[in-house]
């Protein structure tokens, strides 16, 4: 259940999930847009759970509504979560085939980037926190 304050602002709580793509210890990030929250920062394609949604058919969801249709050869590799401000994201981890992300209006690039150059970037407290998470289990 998200917490919201008056003015739709949601201020903790919530379940959310996501993807991490790899190719060769390189995982694709997605940069936030202008349009919406910590634009600019880069994060991993997720979003927020609809009520009663399964966790890996939000973080699917979520994929293709902010990358378009994904490759066919996904190889799904391990599931991790990380939780923080009482929100819970759910990181799913596919092996995948390079391709380019058709981006929505949420995103204005991507990149594919190693462990060290992702940590360079401005990333949000999620996806930082997944990809140290990942980082200690071995996955990049």
């Amino acid at each position: 259940m998200r917490n919201f304050s008056p003015n739709g602002v949601r201020v903790s709580g919530g379940r959310a999930a996501g993807v991490l793509c790899i190719l060769d210890k390189r995982c694709l990030l997605l940069q936030r847009s202008k349009l919406i929250s910590f634009s600019h920062y880069w994060c991993l394609p997720g979003g927020w759970l609809n009520e009663g949604e399964e966790s890996f058919t939000g973080a699917m969801r979520e994929a293709v509504e902010e990358m378009g249709q994904l490759p066919e050869s996904i190889i799904f590799k391990c599931k991790s979560s990380v939780t923080w401000n009482d929100v819970t994201f759910d990181i799913y981890v596919m092996r995948t085939p390079m391709f380019k992300p058709e981006l929505d209006w949420e995103s204005e690039g991507y990149g594919w980037f190693t462990f060290e150059e992702a940590m360079a970037l401005p990333l949000i407290k999620g996806a930082s926190m997944a990809l140290l998470t990942l980082r200690e289990k071995g996955v990049l």
